[in-house]
């Protein structure tokens, strides 16, 4: 092997070990992050948008659902230790169970 291709090769080892620690420390960064977050208080409160569209908020952003004849459309979910809350709001909504969930970015819990 040359002596330029035992550089590049090193460059892509040492490349591929800071990407990997960059994923790791984020990941761990975020999941400390939302960890720490007390979600005991949060109110889920519903709000009728207009025909069946209904709007959910809570802790963050806000969830949209639609109640449809083949279930309900969930776009955006919110944190994962709300889902119990999120259930029950969407049960006083419209019968019919969750059919669809549509997230429209990442949360990192």
């Amino acid at each position: 092997m040359t002596r330029v291709a035992e550089q590049h090769r090193w460059r892509r080892q040492i490349a591929w070990f800071v990407g990997i620690g960059v994923v790791v420390l984020g990941s761990a960064w975020t999941h400390a992050l939302f960890a720490q977050r007390d979600f005991s208080n949060v109110e889920i409160r519903a709000e009728h948008v207009g025909g069946n569209v209904y709007a959910l908020y809570g802790a963050g952003g806000n969830i949209g659902v639609s109640a449809g004849s083949d279930g309900l459309l969930m776009v955006d979910d919110q944190f994962k230790p709300l889902s119990g809350m999120i259930r029950e709001a969407m049960k006083k909504l419209a019968a019919g169970e969750l059919a669809f969930v549509l997230n429209t970015h990442f949360h990192g819990d």
